[in-house]
């Protein structure tokens, strides 16, 4: 049985990535150039948190991203936050190191100032509004259990949601005008992870796409799918089921069929013009063989010509990568 090296399966990997390219390389120098002009004018920015940090992609390169910024306690010793989508906001997943539970608890902070505001029977944030005023959060219904709650930040209102604790919500989850939700729920529960378990073929896993109306606490199915996002412009909903990422509208016409995608690793991440779209994507030598995700990256794709370029290479477990509108590149 011939092993490859990393650098043998490093360089593998992009040979089939080159290889399959049925996009004109000019295609891709012209999607950075865009980019990179947009990010100078200040149109919109790629960023993220991560410990203690926002972080900003710097699209001259494939894979270059500025601390923008440190963040006062107790963010500076935070892993995990998500980003608003103004940028101006980061919910927090705080840890008290001093609870032997490890349960996070919400902290919003405004990364201008430092000024927090701390949510202790709450988690983490699954998905800001449009507006940047509310979120949607988990909180733990029972010690096992966790419950999407709908956050509002101006009342500290905490509203539940009419869904299924095993409800899974994208960041891109809000319709524009805030008045709809969209997530999906697996067929069943996925197997816990252990060493047996991760050689064992999971039978399959659709799941099933909903739109969750906030005011008639109503859902309404929009067909098999997962890892589901709302564009901004509010026409589309981009999703993933069999092998390929989707797009239909949000009364469930036009399915499209947009490119071929062996799992989800992550959802399509709209851009602000939701021209664009930010996703992960894992090497895989061989049908056979397992996602090699450290040989993978972040991809940013354009949609009309399929043209795509290389943004980064971080995890795509625990993507908290965000499209930022009107921010200038530090």
């Amino acid at each position: 049985m011939v092993r490859l090296s990393w650098y043998r399966t490093t360089k593998f990997c992009l040979f089939v990535s080159l290889s399959i390219s049925t996009v004109p390389l000019l295609g891709q120098m012209k999607l950075r150039e865009e980019l990179v002009s947009r990010q100078e004018k200040g149109e919109l920015a790629l960023s993220s948190f991560g410990n203690g940090s926002i972080y900003t992609a710097d699209f001259r390169h494939r894979d270059k991203w500025i601390e923008e910024k440190k963040l006062p306690a107790p963010a500076d010793h935070t892993q995990d936050g998500l980003l608003s989508p103004d940028g101006n906001l980061v919910a927090l997943a705080l840890r008290n190191y001093g609870n032997q539970k490890f349960r996070d608890r919400l902290g919003v902070m405004r990364q201008t100032d430092g000024r927090i505001v701390e949510f202790s029977d709450l988690e983490s944030a699954a998905c800001w509004s449009s507006d940047s005023q509310r979120l949607i959060v988990w909180k733990h219904s029972s010690p096992k259990t966790v419950q999407p709650i709908l956050l509002d930040l101006n009342s500290a209102n905490e509203e539940e949601l009419n869904v299924p604790a095993r409800a899974q919500f994208t960041t891109q989850c809000w319709s524009p005008d805030g008045q709809q939700l969209v997530y999906h729920v697996l067929d069943h529960e996925p197997p816990a992870w252990t060493p047996k378990n991760s050689r064992r073929k999971e039978p399959p896993n659709p799941g099933t796409v909903f739109i969750y109306d906030i005011g008639e606490k109503k859902a309404r199915s929009l067909g098999h799918g997962q890892d589901a996002t709302w564009s901004p412009d509010g026409q589309w909903i981009a999703f993933w089921n069999d092998a390929a990422e989707w797009r239909s509208r949000p009364s469930g016409e036009e399915r499209q069929r947009l490119f071929d995608r062996r799992k989800a690793e992550s959802p399509l991440l709209w851009s602000p013009d939701s021209e664009l779209v930010l996703y992960f994507r894992c090497c895989y030598l061989f049908s056979s063989l397992q996602c090699m995700c450290d040989v993978g990256g972040w991809f940013v794709r354009r949609l009309p010509d399929h043209a795509e370029v290389e943004v980064g290479k971080e995890s795509p477990f625990g993507y908290q990568n965000v499209w930022i509108k009107n921010r200038l590149r530090p």
